[in-house]
């Protein structure tokens, strides 16, 4: 009798730590970005309002309610063909990839387009937005944020693959400011993971975590991966030594297998709100040669935090 207590004991134990050890799973090339929206606790470092001081009159809808702005990011995302978005996942040779999109050519202004990303739940994304065009990329998780990894983000950056463009081969691009000036630094945006309190770990014989990441939890003010926020600003400091405008930008990665509905109001799961929601989306838009007005709008989730008229005729 004795015996089969101390059994049970020992099986509790194991089933509990096995549970503990779980967490949340890294995101990885099968599945990709787990991705969050907590609103109230979104904040982005050293973001002064600036899209505050922009007034533009588009040809896009005018995104006045947080409704709107939600139902047009998540639509916009949703229909990016493969080319447009961020994160390649038809690549064979790399998890992270990157893309270059120009501004204008040798005629002017190119047509309107948009780029985007729609699941960010753990990896970390870099957004370049410069004189002549937009440099965005995707770093996966499980591949690029140590530098002992295959892909890491300093290397990657720094010389490029078949699926992730070369940062360097578009500094001249990048170098200035979208609406003119006599700046010569872009606007870069690193949007980067909070770090969870208990850390993800590799989908390798681990059985799943079904909590939400709110019920997991976070280190508030702590990143998850610094080693690779610091790669990706040192490599750009090191192209624009004087530059002042790298902002990072803090989401809260969601756990994708969380698909009991929690308590709540609404209830809602976290896989419901990648799905659905601006949660791990980053949306970036162009207005060009086809439209009425010339501007730059980036959303990160639910926030707009680039708004920038463009000169009628490009510089």
């Amino acid at each position: 009798m004795k015996l089969n207590l101390l059994l049970k004991s020992f099986l509790t134990v194991i089933l509990a730590v096995s549970f503990t050890d779980a967490a949340r799973v890294k995101c990885s090339v099968k599945n990709c970005c787990r991705k969050r929206d907590l609103n109230s606790l979104f904040e982005i470092d050293n973001f002064n309002s600036r899209a505050n001081a922009f007034h533009v009159t588009r040809a896009l809808p005018e995104l006045s309610t947080p409704d709107i702005l939600k139902d047009h990011i998540v639509r916009e995302v949703n229909k990016l063909p493969p080319s447009k978005l961020i994160y390649n996942n038809k690549s064979k040779r790399t998890a992270s990839t990157a893309i270059w999109e120009p501004f204008k050519n040798a005629r002017g202004y190119v047509a309107s387009f948009s780029i985007g990303l729609q699941a960010l739940r753990g990896c970390t994304a870099l957004i370049i937005v410069g004189k002549s065009g937009v440099f965005a990329a995707h770093f996966f998780e499980d591949e690029s944020m140590e530098p002992s990894d295959p892909q890491w983000v300093e290397s990657l950056l720094k010389s490029g693959n078949k699926d992730f463009k070369n940062l360097g081969d578009y500094v001249g691009e990048l170098s200035g400011q979208p609406q003119g000036g006599l700046s010569t630094s872009p606007e870069v945006f690193i949007v980067y993971p909070v770090a969870s309190r208990e850390p993800p770990v590799d989908d390798i014989g681990q059985p799943k975590d079904t909590r939400p990441a709110a019920v997991i939890g976070f280190l508030e003010g702590q990143k998850q991966y610094p080693q690779a926020y610091d790669g990706i600003f040192n490599t750009i400091q090191s192209i624009w030594p004087t530059i002042t405008t790298i902002q990072g930008v803090p989401y809260y990665p969601l756990n994708l297998d969380n698909t009991i509905t929690p308590s709540g109001d609404p209830p809602i799961t976290d896989k419901e709100r990648l799905d659905r929601h601006t949660n791990g989306r980053i949306l970036f838009e162009f207005e060009g040669k086809d439209s009425a007005d010339r501007s730059i709008r980036l959303h990160i989730e639910s926030r707009r935090v680039l708004h920038v008229n463009l000169p009628t005729t490009p510089a």
